[in-house]
């Protein structure tokens, strides 16, 4: 089967079911050779609408964070086409992020344990989109939090660089200890060269728990996250490999990561290291998983 991908970043590309990883769409595959079926990562198109083979919306994000058209879009699609997060028809909260092979993990592990004696160039960093859009206008909104806590740091002269699209509208123009970085293509590679990086979910829901604190792990930078419950958290990480930031002022955060010594922050990405290799907590759906339920659910559409 082969499925082409509508992204709400990236529209079209066509990737190989078996090989399909959960990540962006690859944009050099060619798409002449036409496709089996269709999906919709985050957004509806019109194209999605009107193909009549199999196709599936999938989505980990809160409703309201989907973009007008989708919204309306959903109302009027049948339920075999939707697999959503909100719908409670995700299993496990099983996110289409492409979390990694245990080969992956082990990887990753031996990197941080080979080079966690090598002083990272920098300190903090913060990537994300600026979302405005009456996002930050409810009761779960984690946005503004960790909008001050990034403003706290660099009120008590810690610079941050600041990734992602739309911050020159926020953040960036109320400290020059902010800095601007724009949109970064592989965040992997970028975390590679800090101790810390502030990454809150979006929101805080029941079982909303998605890439953010993986992928800071991965590198063995140290995550200060949150997703609003504190008891679910500690279901998927243990609590001495990141700073739970949702129960503390942003005073105390700050103080916090600022007095850890290099010693205590080799420590940490030791621990890091050994949860990656050893821990039974990650069990969010890895890739194989994901891609196996997803055509499942496209071949027995009638």
């Amino acid at each position: 089967m082969r499925i082409k991908v509508c992204h709400w970043h990236s529209f079209g590309g066509l990737v190989d079911s078996e090989n399909w990883n959960g990540a962006l769409p690859k944009e050099d595959i060619d798409i002449k050779d036409g496709f089996d079926a269709l999906l919709g990562y985050n957004i509806i198109t019109t194209e999605f609408i009107n193909f009549k083979g199999p196709k599936l919306f999938i989505s980990g994000e809160p409703l309201r964070y989907l973009d007008d058209f989708t919204r309306d879009m959903l109302h009027i699609l049948p339920e075999k086409h939707i697999w959503a997060y909100w719908k409670g028809n995700m299993e496990e909260r099983a996110f289409p992020y492409g979390t990694l092979s245990d080969f992956a993990l082990f990887k990753f592990s031996e990197e941080i344990k080979e080079n966690c004696n090598k002083k990272r160039p920098k300190k903090i960093c913060f990537i994300n989109n600026y979302k405005y859009q009456g996002t930050r206008e409810c009761a779960h909104d984690l946005q503004s939090s960790r909008d001050s806590l990034v403003l706290e740091f660099a009120k008590q002269g810690v610079e941050v660089d600041v990734y992602g699209r739309n911050w020159e509208k926020s953040l960036l123009n109320k400290s020059t200890l902010l800095i601007n970085n724009g949109m970064t293509y592989n965040k992997l590679n970028i975390l590679k060269n800090y101790d810390f990086i502030v990454n809150f979910e979006n929101t805080r829901y029941r079982g909303y728990i998605t890439e953010k604190p993986y992928h800071a792990l991965y590198t063995g930078t140290i995550p200060i996250y949150t997703c609003g419950d504190k008891e679910e958290i500690l279901d998927y990480l243990d609590e001495d490999i990141f700073i739970e930031a949702g129960f503390n002022t942003p005073e105390e955060i700050v103080e916090k990561v600022c007095s850890m010594s290099q010693d205590e922050i080799i420590e940490m990405q030791l621990r890091i290291a050994n949860f990656l290799k050893n821990s039974k907590k990650i069990r969010i759906n890895q890739t194989s998983i994901i891609s196996r339920r997803i055509i499942e659910k496209l071949q027995f559409q009638p």
